[in-house]
């Protein structure tokens, strides 16, 4: 009960906690204590810390596409803006969503029960998270009425693909990273999962 309480008031905390976080942030210098720095503001502000983190990565993965891929001249400020808001907005639903993966399955690493995380991770959590997003981009851009037609194309296409590369990389993450650092993890493989969502979602 200790626990559980303690973890609520983390987390009611770490709602609400920028100023904090900002201060921390500008007391590291060097790379060494810039990585220290992040691993205490994990331990501190673990939803915020994610949150901001795959904020940044999604917004660096929209930017790449539109100018590496794309190879637009000028910058789409607007769709960039929605995939910063996105990214911050998933950071935490995957800790959460992390959080239930270590309580069902208990951290453990056997090949069976890896297997099986990452099967309920991919059938479960990978068509609500690709739901998630072409429903948070469609709204985003004022266009509701369209909303029915766009899912069903485009929500399959986009699971299949993310088949393509989240099961291995989840495979990864789940057996050699440290369950701290698997958002971290995944926003890294999600820098290039999203420049096939930026161009899905054009």
């Amino acid at each position: 009960q200790v626990c559980i309480r303690d973890r609520y008031q983390r987390r009611v905390r770490d709602r609400f906690c920028f100023v904090r976080m900002s201060k921390e942030v500008r007391g590291c210098s060097g790379s060494g204590s810039l990585w220290s720095c992040y691993l205490n503001l994990l331990q501190n502000y673990p939803i915020t810390t994610k949150a901001v983190t795959s904020s940044i990565i999604s917004g660096a993965g929209n930017f790449y596409a539109q100018k590496f891929v794309e190879k637009r001249h000028s910058l789409d400020t607007k769709r960039w803006q929605r995939f910063v808001l996105y990214g911050f907005l998933v950071g935490g639903i995957i800790h959460t969503w992390y959080e239930v993966l270590n309580w069902l399955f208990k951290n453990r690493t056997s090949k069976r029960w890896v297997l099986l995380k990452i099967m309920v991770d991919q059938l479960m959590f990978s068509p609500f998270l690709t739901t998630f997003f072409f429903t948070f981009m469609t709204f985003m851009e004022g266009k509701q009425k369209q909303l029915l037609t766009i899912l069903p194309f485009k929500v399959p296409q986009a699971v299949v693909a993310s088949w393509k590369i989240w099961p291995l990389a989840q495979a990864v993450n789940f057996t050699l990273v440290p369950p701290h650092l698997r958002v971290l993890f995944g926003n890294m493989v999600a820098f290039f999962w999203n420049i096939t969502l930026s161009l899905l979602s054009r």
